[in-house]
């Protein structure tokens, strides 16, 4: 029993870790594609100011400026359950890296770090993770300051989004790619074909940094 448990081991860590990367992979696409609010409402009140149905003033949605510019109120991002799913994966993932880095038995930390550092999966883990967080971050932002005091853009300006969600977007989106490139990784213990593409991937990541 004791040589079965440790013949199965190694498998079901393998396969722990694949599950846990298709499910944040999931989570990570569906945030991405529904992050930013929809923009239709703010357009109509453009259009319907410049028509002249609605007057900026005294109206909580417009904001004049001393220079006489009129600046619109941007839609407030929303925080699905999802996307607190997706928080809790990516401190979930932080502690495990940790634990991988430090927690095992024998030698001292600069070299487990060393060690830990060693490894390609490793360092595309910390760069996924650190993507993540940054991205949360930029998204507790501009909720925060959308709900506290407002965020408002010229009502000519051609991005009626706030620059901390394209920033969460581009943040997540590259996360998402690091994680598929996690998922081809592992995938090569029983898929040998992926071996090329994985080396090209780690060739490009070389050149790039």
């Amino acid at each position: 029993k004791e040589k079965e448990r440790h013949f199965l081991l190694p498998f079901s860590s393998y396969l722990a870790d694949l599950f846990n990367y298709i499910i944040l992979l999931g989570f990570l696409l569906y945030v991405t594609m529904t992050t930013v609010p929809d923009p239709k409402p703010v357009h109509l009140l453009i259009h319907a100011l410049k028509a002249g149905n609605i007057t900026a003033e005294n109206n909580a949605n417009f904001r004049v400026e001393e220079d006489g510019s009129i600046h619109v109120k941007l839609p407030t991002p929303t925080i699905p359950s999802t996307e607190w799913c997706l928080w809790a994966c990516i401190f979930a993932r932080a502690l495990t890296e940790w634990y991988q880095a430090f927690q095992k038995k024998g030698s001292t930390c600069k070299v487990k770090l060393k060690k830990y550092l060693a490894s390609f999966s490793n360092i595309n883990d910390i760069m996924l993770i650190l993507l993540l967080i940054t991205g949360m971050i930029c998204k507790l932002h501009v909720y925060v300051s959308c709900k506290m005091w407002g965020v408002y853009r010229p009502i000519d300006h051609t991005r009626m989004v706030s620059r901390e969600l394209i920033l969460t977007i581009y943040f997540y989106s590259t996360a998402a790619v690091l994680a598929l490139v996690h998922l081809l990784n592992i995938s090569t213990v029983h898929i040998p074909g992926l071996g090329p593409l994985i080396r090209a991937i780690r060739k490009m990541f070389a050149v790039m940094f």
